[in-house]
């Protein structure tokens, strides 16, 4: 399902990240119109042919002023770069220009900043930051600065455009999670149907209440398993339940495809219809209601867990990353490294786009896969999302 991102850009030098910032978007299932300022115009670059560009020229050349129709046709607005100067006028309300016309209009706009720390340590630019929070728009990325030094550096979309989108689908996740209301781009297909339970199947109620259940989700080679591992090594009373022991073991039980290298028909490990969900839930129930327990696995965010957990984490890691690991994996334990080349271009790369990349909007969390475990693990415990239900939960 395609959403679409409503990008402003104003005067900064990092504007020039923008390209990637749209190819980034259009890789996460993000369609990109365009609103520059007058300023950002001379750091631009040449953006890809189709995405449509919008400045204050064209302001009001179409019936319906652009301040009003382009956000009506947006899911999402975010502002990368914003800048003090975008800051100050949109937490003014001045609407001298089409983008902060268009922040006048919006209940909810998502601002990366981007200057230097100085600047952004400046008393007039910490007040503009708190009037948008008051507005209820929401400052992606505000603690950026506590990692920099250097009084020079510029924080913000710098290097790494891929994060504003990361904290973007938080951030909107947090939302419709907090309020119960229906900002949720997935269509039901994406999460996978409870099988029909057999006579004296096992499952948990639908109104079952969440549990201290943390669901760590990502693509295979993602490294979920080595964060879970991190994660109760720094909290030594937590359970991990591991989903891909739960397959099932018999094929009338599970989807089956032909096998790549070989003869006859195997189990489809690609595809949640594999996981016995009820020997999920039977595990669920065994753990003590007191207890972390972190159910780790390519599908933990479908609803058979979703539902059930207290708190949601999507492990985003690039694809040539994850491949590069899998296949790694398959030489060091002996295997025919083709098992995840060919199970990758076959199947895996398809069932990742359908049923675990979209659902990763559904977390409460979206974290960096490139990052060391060790510091996901810090993230992830003291993310705010978490801090206030965190410390009943035995370490």
């Amino acid at each position: 399902m395609t959403r679409k991102l409503l990008l402003g850009v104003c005067g900064s030098s990092s504007a020039q990240n923008t390209p990637a910032l749209i190819d980034e978007a259009a890789r996460r299932g993000w369609e990109t119109t365009v609103v520059a300022t007058p300023a950002a115009e001379r750091f631009l670059p040449p953006l890809p042919v189709p995405v449509p560009v919008h400045t204050d020229q064209d302001w009001h050349t179409s019936a319906r002023p652009l301040h009003l129709a382009l956000p009506e046709n947006s899911d999402a607005v975010l502002i990368a770069p914003a800048t003090a100067t975008a800051l100050a006028h949109c937490a003014a309300g001045t609407g001298q220009t089409l983008l902060t016309a268009i922040v006048l209009g919006c209940e909810r706009v998502h601002f990366w900043p981007s200057m230097n720390i100085r600047m952004w340590n400046a008393p007039a630019v910490r007040r503009n930051v708190a009037q948008l929070q008051a507005d209820g728009h929401t400052i992606l990325n505000p603690d950026a600065t506590d990692t920099l030094s250097d009084p020079d550096h510029a924080t913000g979309v710098g290097p790494v455009p891929g994060t504003a989108l990361r904290q973007l689908h938080a951030s909107l996740a947090a939302v419709n999670r907090a309020f119960h209301r229906a900002w949720d781009p997935l269509p039901d297909a994406y999460d996978v149907p409870s099988p029909d339970h057999r006579p004296g199947g096992h499952t948990l109620q639908p109104d079952a209440p969440p549990r201290n259940v943390l669901a760590l989700a990502g693509g295979a080679g993602s490294g979920k398993t080595t964060l879970a591992e991190s994660v109760a090594a720094a909290r030594p009373s937590t359970a991990i339940l591991h989903l891909d022991r739960f397959f099932h073991t018999r094929a009338d039980r599970a989807p089956m495809v032909p096998n790549l290298i070989g003869s006859g028909l195997v189990i489809d490990f690609s595809d949640p219809r594999s996981i016995d969900w009820d020997r999920v839930h039977q595990a669920i129930e065994a753990t003590p209601d007191d207890q972390l327990l972190l159910v780790e696995g390519t599908f933990a965010l479908q609803k058979q867990i979703r539902r059930l957990a207290r708190w949601t984490v999507y492990l985003d890691t690039p694809d040539d990353l994850r491949l590069a690991r899998k296949t790694l994996r398959k030489i060091d334990e002996g295997a025919d490294p083709r098992i995840s080349l060919l199970g990758y271009l076959e199947r895996g790369r398809a069932s990742h786009g359908e049923h675990v990349a979209p659902i990763q909007q559904r977390a409460d969390l979206v974290l960096d896969g490139t990052l060391p475990a060790q510091e996901l693990t810090a993230r992830l415990i003291s993310h705010a999302a978490f801090k206030s239900d965190w410390s009943t939960v035995p370490a």
